[in-house]
């Protein structure tokens, strides 16, 4: 597992990580220049390898284009989602679901209710890294009739076996601030 601390400290930022195999309270820990993204080792430690950065992930993009053919399908999404999902959050109040089985079966049932609908991504986005990663869009559902209803969708994923699979998802619809009297700035 890999914890960030982004604390400027005469213009470095420091990195702490903990790999699996090092002694409790070993941490790896390396020096980063601001603009640099490179570690500077020096008498730091070992530092983080280039294979643990942030990077975009197109695996990861992709399963939100499966999770929306789905929705347009009705078809099930099991193998899009861990048995160790954590939760699922949708756009109703009810719509909360922490068991794997509840979920497939809500999901089901809401699919062949809705009926077929049209999803279009906005523009998927998608990072990883090591084995976790996680996403986010703005798609546009199109209901079967007609109307159409702009969401928010994210979640997190990790790679089990080689494959990724949903352990967090939301789905929200946005509500104007002005709508809740709220008078933000944005």
């Amino acid at each position: 597992m890999t914890v960030s601390s982004s604390t400027n400290d005469a213009a470095w930022t420091c990195r702490i990580s903990t790999r699996p195999g090092t002694a409790p309270g070993s941490p790896l820990v390396s020096r980063v220049a601001p603009g640099k993204g490179r570690a500077d080792h020096g008498s730091w430690g070992s530092g983080v390898r280039q294979s643990d950065a942030v990077h975009r992930d197109q695996d990861v993009e992709a399963i939100v284009q499966r999770f929306y053919d789905l929705m347009r399908t009705g078809d099930s999404p099991a193998h899009l989602l861990s048995p160790q999902l954590t939760v699922a959050v949708g756009t109703d109040d009810e719509e909360w679901w922490d068991d794997y089985g509840a979920l497939i079966t809500a999901y089901v049932t809401q699919f062949a209710a809705m009926g077929r609908c049209t999803v279009h991504a906005s523009s998927p986005r998608g990072y990883s890294q090591g084995d976790i990663g996680w996403f986010e869009d703005r798609p546009l559902f199109t209901l079967r009739y007609g109307e159409s209803v702009p969401a928010r969708f994210t979640g997190v994923v990790r790679r089990e076996n080689g494959t990724w699979r949903a352990v967090q998802t939301h789905v929200s619809i946005g509500t104007p601030n002005a709508e809740l009297n709220l008078d933000l700035p944005i």
